[in-house]
């Protein structure tokens, strides 16, 4: 009994670390020329996580960083992080286990192509963040449609 505590205690702690961590890297989404890359460093901080403790534990991170992220960093960043880089690392793999590369190629772009469209939809209308500040504008947004 007192291993399975211990083990419990340190993957809590672990998790706990990682998402300290990344709540701090979100933060220097504050430095405008990283709004897209701190998001996917923190992303990228899960991969650990999966990795060593699985997806349940890696998911409940994932959450905690978004709530956090959301309520104290940058908002274009923090939806950056939810919508699209939080998550992706976590269902890759599963992805990945399509048979046909093509379809897993697919499935990936459309991924992409709706969170990010998502990711900026959200941004103008809900944030009011002038499409012009986000360097993308609407021809952004068509273009990833048109591509699909």
């Amino acid at each position: 009994m007192k291993q399975k505590t211990a083990q419990t205690t340190k993957t809590i702690s672990i998790c706990g670390l990682f998402a300290a961590l990344s709540v701090v890297v979100m933060l220097l989404a504050h430095i405008g020329v990283l709004t897209y890359a701190v998001p996917a460093l923190a992303g990228a901080l899960l991969v650990i996580i999966y990795l060593e403790f699985g997806i349940k534990n890696a998911f409940t991170v994932f959450i905690t960083v978004s709530v956090l992220s959301f309520l104290i960093c940058e908002k274009e960043a923090a939806l950056c992080y939810i919508l699209f880089f939080g998550y992706y690392p976590l269902i890759k793999a599963y992805i990945e286990r399509i048979k046909s590369k093509t379809l897993q190629w697919v499935v990936k772009v459309l991924l992409f192509s709706i969170s990010f469209a998502l990711i900026l939809l959200l941004a103008t209308f809900v944030l009011s963040i002038p499409l012009d500040t986000m360097g993308l504008g609407i021809y952004y947004i068509v273009g990833l449609f048109l591509g699909l």
